[in-house]
C-alpha cells in the first residue's frame, strides 16, 4: 500500500499542482510531528501527570 501510495498521491492533484500538494503534505507532517514531543514534555510539565503502566 505504502508504495502505490506514494506514486498515486500526486495524482489527486491538478497538474500544474502535482509537486507543490505533495510538499505542502510534507511540510506539514515534518512541523506537526517535529512539534510532538515538545509539546508532550510542556503537557506532562504542567500538569504533572504521566502515563504509568
Amino acid at each position: 500500500m505504502s508504495a502505490v501510495g506514494a506514486s498515486s498521491a500526486p495524482e489527486q492533484f491538478p497538474v500544474a499542482g502535482r509537486l507543490t500538494g505533495p510538499a505542502v503534505v510534507t511540510v506539514a507532517t515534518t512541523i506537526f510531528g517535529a512539534l510532538t514531543p515538545y509539546l508532550s514534555q510542556a503537557l506532562i510539565d504542567s500538569t504533572g501527570q504521566r502515563i504509568r503502566r
